[in-house]
């Protein structure tokens, strides 16, 4: 009887320890897709591993991340022996890369009106400007996969788009165009 009763003792605390690091598992796998969720919203792509979310993986981690495709992964931790638990999300954009890029393109345009400051540019006046802009992204919209370069090199620091914002009092606003711009632009290129 008093073997019983140790063995029943045992199989207890076994359970209740059992349940904690289920707890932690899940906690770890919340964390894990809150991180995810997070880098797709800034970078409007999926993570390769759990390095760019700033977090190693080992073999005994209590969760794992897996991208199965550009808009698809999983994170999942062990139960027991030959069992597991499985979250898997499908991440959906509002718009294409190309379509985000396009809007970004015609916001900055929308900034560059006729009283728009060009002195520290290569270009004689706005309306030469304006119109360069208009047909390179008359030429994207239709298909012209080369004048994402041109557009890229409009964004680069010290060159015309952030030398334009700075004259004309939307410095900040552009920061955050180009830091834009170039993370869809660069996951576009990774694909």
């Amino acid at each position: 009887m008093k073997n019983l009763i140790q063995i029943f003792i045992l199989l207890l605390i076994l359970t209740l320890n059992s349940c904690d690091v289920t707890d932690d598992k899940q906690k770890y796998a919340d964390m894990l897709i809150e991180k995810v969720e997070l880098y797709n919203s800034k970078n409007n792509k999926l993570p390769k591993n759990t390095s760019e979310l700033g977090l190693k993986e080992y073999i005994d981690s209590p969760a794992f991340y897996q991208k199965e495709n550009d808009s698809t992964y999983i994170v999942w931790y062990g139960l027991s022996l030959g069992e597991s638990k499985t979250f898997k999300k499908v991440v959906k954009n509002n718009m294409s890369d190309l379509n985000q890029l396009i809007e970004i393109i015609k916001t900055v345009r929308l900034k560059i009106t006729n009283e728009t400051d060009v002195m520290y540019t290569r270009y004689n006046n706005v309306k030469d400007l304006q119109k360069e802009i208009d047909n390179d992204l008359d030429e994207l919209i239709n298909g012209n996969m080369k004048k994402l370069e041109v557009f890229q090199s409009h964004f680069a620091p010290t060159t015309t788009f952030q030398e334009i914002s700075l004259s004309n009092g939307w410095g900040e606003e552009c920061i955050v165009l180009a830091d834009r711009f170039d993370s869809i632009y660069n996951n576009m290129k990774d694909k």
